[in-house]
């Protein structure tokens, strides 16, 4: 894990004025001004809100990221799963309203993550007309004003599923959409926040500046009086997940290879590939969030054709 420090503007030598001057312009500091250096500095956490933030706005719920999903994966948000809760098949949330042509569809493409998610709360409480009026528009704001308007909504069921929601559509949207993986994957292993200042449910009800500043002065500390955060944990655990998939091989082989005992000379062969192709993706979100990559950091991307090719030589499939 990266070990979190307070972190200073620059060099402070002589007086406690010239230290008092560097922090106040560090707390000053716009968000614009300020997003280059925080937003590559690996020390620092990823802080992102709006989808229009570059880089880190791909994180963002309404940032346009059209994914698809079978409809048999809405399964998990059966209301047997609650606590205290009988299943009525008659109820099943991954088909509200089998009758018609449109719900005998093997899958759903959604426009956003926020779709997604306003789409799994309608389903949930089992108000099939809300979910399909948020299947109807591919406006994030119209989509979330749509999921308040649930019919049956209860918080405290809301809460034993939302973040597996919020979990399944980013992973859908991260591993459909290259560029947007290629950021997930370059921020290794740094904490994620949404800096939502209305929000402290799924952001940390406070906004990117007064947090940068909050975590220079404290360090990780910092993050323990903010809100849930429950998206950026979302995300976070998407980040996870892939990079488990990818270890294991099945992100870039189709099988698992992972484990001490390596079968055979292919086997060793296909996760060696599988480690730099990795290596790579990590590597091109550094640079696509802006960050400076070495020679041998260039070399090793220019690499990635030659890579893919060996791969499927062996018979495996690069994604």
């Amino acid at each position: 894990m990266v070990n979190y420090s307070k972190n200073s503007s620059g060099p402070v030598r002589d007086t406690d004025a010239r230290k008092a001057r560097a922090e106040a312009a560090v707390a000053s500091k716009s968000t614009t001004g300020m997003q280059r250096d925080d937003d590559t500095d690996p020390s620092m956490p990823v802080f992102f809100y709006m989808p229009n933030e570059h880089p880190y706005g791909v994180f963002c719920q309404w940032q346009q990221s059209y994914f698809t999903v079978a409809r048999s994966s809405f399964s998990y948000l059966e209301r047997n799963a609650l606590p205290g809760q009988t299943h009525d098949p008659s109820q099943t949330a991954s088909t509200p309203n089998p009758t018609t042509q449109k719900q005998k569809e093997e899958t759903i493409t959604f426009s956003c993550c926020e779709q997604y998610m306003m789409y799994c709360k309608a389903l949930f409480f089992q108000d099939t007309p809300s979910a399909k009026r948020i299947l109807s528009t591919s406006s994030p704001k119209e989509q979330k004003a749509m999921g308040r308007s649930v019919k049956g909504f209860n918080e405290y069921e809301w809460s034993f599923i939302r973040q597996k929601v919020g979990e399944e559509g980013n992973y859908a949207k991260f591993t459909q959409n290259k560029a947007m993986r290629r950021v997930l994957l370059g921020t290794r292993e740094r904490m994620i926040f949404e800096a939502a200042r209305r929000d402290d449910i799924w952001g940390i009800g406070m906004d990117k500046a007064t947090a940068v500043a909050t975590w220079k002065a404290l360090g990780v500390q910092a993050g323990e009086s903010w809100g849930g955060n429950i998206l950026g944990k979302a995300i976070m655990d998407v980040r996870a997940r892939i990079l488990r998939e990818i270890d294991g091989g099945r992100g870039w082989t189709g099988e698992d290879v992972v484990g001490d005992k390596v079968k055979s000379e292919r086997e060793k062969k296909v996760r060696s590939l599988g480690k730099r192709l990795r290596d790579i993706e990590v590597l091109k979100g550094k640079r696509d969030a802006g960050g400076k990559l070495q020679p041998n950091q260039i070399e090793k991307i220019e690499k990635e054709g030659e890579l893919r090719v060996e791969l499927e030589e062996l018979g495996v499939e690069a994604v």
